[in-house]
């Protein structure tokens, strides 16, 4: 009897020990776990520091942005006035036949364009296979102070398009004398022209010993037609 008390009692303790044993290893992975996610709460709190910091930085920069919005200047030049319109509402056919002359209208603009301001001209255009030339005329002949004369004007192309507008701006320069240019000045082929416009735009306050300033490129000029 003595003895099945004693085997009773050693299962006992061995089956406590396994137990034991089990509950150790438990409480070892749960205190990895815990030191995991207190790894990644502390990633997580540094994130949210950096995401502050990351919001008051934007907050700073868009107060910035607004302070210089309200002092710079407006960088689209409004249109002030209309100063001279040709081709309204009529389609101007301007034909060169292959071998043929240039064929340019001349706009004299005398003091509708006056230097020291700046100036956009637009027209609407289309094209009709015109060859022999990189661009079809659109632009002007300036005559300056000192006998210089500046050539600006638009990158029109060539070739065959439809309608569309075609523009370029100018700041006139001290003395400046403007003429309005278009058609073909080399090449061949056909171009409408309709709605020619010359508007003054907002930026006036330039001054007369500035750069002139022109969009597009300058071509030579020999000659044309009224």
């Amino acid at each position: 009897m003595f003895k099945v008390g004693f085997v009773v009692v050693v299962l006992a303790m061995a089956a406590v020990a396994d137990e034991a044993n089990e509950l150790y290893e438990r409480n070892k992975e749960l205190r990895r776990d815990v030191a995991a996610l207190r790894t990644e709460v502390n990633a997580l709190a540094d994130e949210c520091v950096r995401l502050e910091k990351t919001a008051e930085t934007l907050t700073l920069t868009a107060e910035l942005m607004d302070g210089r919005r309200r002092t710079l200047p407006k960088l689209v030049e409004e249109i002030v006035e209309t100063v001279a319109e040709f081709e309204t509402d009529v389609e101007r056919a301007i034909v060169v036949p292959e071998g043929g002359k240039r064929s340019v209208v001349h706009r004299w603009l005398g003091d509708k364009v006056r230097p020291g301001s700046k100036y956009r001209f637009e027209c609407m255009m289309k094209a009709e296979d015109v060859k022999g030339c990189e661009h079809i005329k659109f632009g002007g002949f300036v005559g300056v102070t000192g006998g210089s004369t500046q050539w600006p004007s638009s990158s029109v192309g060539a070739g065959t398009f439809d309608w569309r507008k075609v523009s370029f701006d100018y700041l006139v320069p001290a003395g400046g004398r403007f003429t309005l240019l278009y058609g073909i000045e080399s090449g061949y082929g056909k171009v409408w022209v309709k709605d020619v416009k010359v508007f003054r735009i907002s930026t006036s306050d330039h001054s007369l010993t500035q750069t002139p300033y022109a969009s597009g490129t300058s071509e030579p000029l020999t000659g044309g037609v009224e």
